[in-house]
């Protein structure tokens, strides 16, 4: 040992000094592996990791500590956490985490173990649950069972599952009593167990679903009385993209998280208190068929009564959207170039909107037949309301300034009657390419444009430049070109 890190004479170890119930907390904030490691500072640690209430087994720390680094370390892990288990002197393991290395190949002995040790936990009265289990399948099909004890469990709040291989049995009426967290990740095959998971969840507040590569049609019922946020994302890579759907009963739902490559059929019921709305699908058709339109057209009416809504997705059908009534803040990511019929669609259907972020996607624009062609952006014969009475502040994002979006600008200015802040962001490079306009000179024209409200500030930001002002005489706008590196 370095003679610097040695303890000075004289001095005391105040830490093993401290109460064992404190030390015992200290403990619970690391893996276990490394817990059991305080055994060996003297004799007053010996056995406190024994009463620390978390027991959080992952083999890749195991491997990391003890030097096994290939895939078929797991027997040794395996005794590592035989040890562990059957040495706990807590009454409660308040956390029990159990991770296995990824793809690594397990018998039906291993499996078996796996689920002992589940067993084991859930006898001490586990709260949370968190159990990550990917093994290698290929020759032989392997299946996971979770144990009845884990749906029966009384105090059980928090539930964390990632696997390719458990089966879910369905829920009855007395399951998961106390469980107010879930989140669920089901990767590579068939699915289709875990269907009726969540059919019985009196006390469910949170709920994540995260679905990869399935094969075959899944039908996942939901009912949760008291659940109020709910995130789902299924990831699709077959070109079939099989008929799926999410029967959603939860009256006090408020925020909704859709990701995904694949438009899922969602059934909303009893959705009036749905505050927050989050809808982002990627890779699919800019047209879409008759059916995923359907699809989306029901997504869209389920999530109506939103306060916050974002779209990341194809530019659905401008006729299909339905009334946002509620609706106060909007984000919308803008695909391809038939997009200001939809944008102002929304802002017919959505009366009391007040803040508006258009993110323009600007990998589009750098395929020359995004450039060429288009016609001038053509204003709505009657103004929307929300321009008129209340939309507040508007944030264009990746503006290319072509002729379309700068008429949006200009009319948005124009009718903006209670505007207070307007502000575009672009590039010289995008100006150039598209328009082949400087940035003083796209600065001179938006500077130019009439503005309905005295009050309105505009600010036109551009990457990669320094901070400069500019006031004209002939107008109250002020343009700041930011650094946003």
């Amino acid at each position: 040992m370095d003679s610097k890190s040695k303890r000075p004479d004289g001095a005391k170890d105040r830490i093993s000094q401290l109460p064992d119930h404190i030390l015992v907390h200290i403990l619970s904030y690391i893996p276990t592996v490394y817990s059991v490691r305080t055994t060996v500072l003297s004799k007053r640690w010996n056995n406190l990791w024994t009463f620390v209430p978390t027991l959080d087994l992952d083999q890749q720390d195991y491997s990391k500590e003890h030097g096994h680094r290939t895939r078929n370390s797991f027997d040794k892990f395996a005794k590592f956490v035989d040890g562990a288990l059957s040495l706990h002197n807590s009454s409660t393991i308040r956390k029990f985490r159990l991770h296995i290395e990824r793809h690594i190949q397990l018998g039906e002995e291993g499996v078996s173990r796996i689920r002992d040790w589940i067993c084991t936990a859930m006898r001490h009265e586990v709260c949370e649950l968190d159990l990550s289990f990917c093994p290698y399948q290929w020759r032989e099909k392997i299946e996971l069972n979770l144990p009845r004890r884990v749906f029966l469990c009384k105090t059980l709040e928090v539930l964390k599952l990632h696997s390719n291989c458990i089966n879910y049995p369905p829920t009855k009426p007395g399951y998961f009593p106390s469980l107010k967290f879930a989140k669920v990740t089901a990767e590579y095959g068939d699915h289709s167990s875990m269907g009726e998971l969540f059919c019985n969840c009196p006390v469910l507040e949170e709920l994540s679903i995260d679905v990869h590569l399935m094969e075959k049609d899944v039908q996942i019922w939901i009912s949760a009385p008291e659940l109020k946020t709910l995130r789902t994302r299924f990831l699709v890579y077959d070109d079939e993209r099989k008929a799926k759907g999410i029967s959603i009963n939860a009256p006090k739902l408020e925020n909704l998280f859709v990701y995904g490559s694949d438009l899922t059929r969602y059934v909303l019921r009893n959705a009036k208190p749905l505050v927050k709305a989050n809808i982002e699908l990627k890779d699919l058709e800019a047209n879409l068929s008759p059916e995923l339109l359907n699809r989306a057209t029901a997504l869209l009416a389920g999530v109506s009564s939103v306060e916050y809504l974002y779209i990341s997705g194809p530019n659905y059908v401008a006729c299909s959207l339905p009334n946002f009534c509620n609706l106060k803040q909007l984000k919308l990511i803008l695909f391809g170039c038939s997009y200001l019929e939809y944008v102002m669609e929304l802002l017919k259907r959505s009366p009391k909107l007040e803040d508006l972020v258009l993110d323009i996607d600007v990998r589009s624009w750098y395929h020359e037949e995004y450039v060429e062609g288009y016609e001038p952006f053509k204003p709505p014969e009657i103004v929307p309301i929300c321009v008129v009475s209340h939309l507040k502040t508007v944030s264009i994002t990746h503006i290319t300034g072509h002729d379309d979006q700068l008429g949006v600008v200009k009319y948005l200015l124009k009718y903006g009657q209670v505007l207070r802040n307007m502000t575009i962001f672009t590039c010289g490079a995008l100006l150039f390419k598209t328009r082949h306009i400087t940035e003083e000179n796209f600065q001179r024209k938006i500077l130019k444009y009439h503005k309905s409200s005295n009050t309105c500030e505009v600010e036109v930001k551009y990457e990669n430049k320094g901070v400069v002002s500019f006031d004209c005489s002939d107008c109250s706008s002020t343009i700041l070109y930011v650094d946003r590196r």
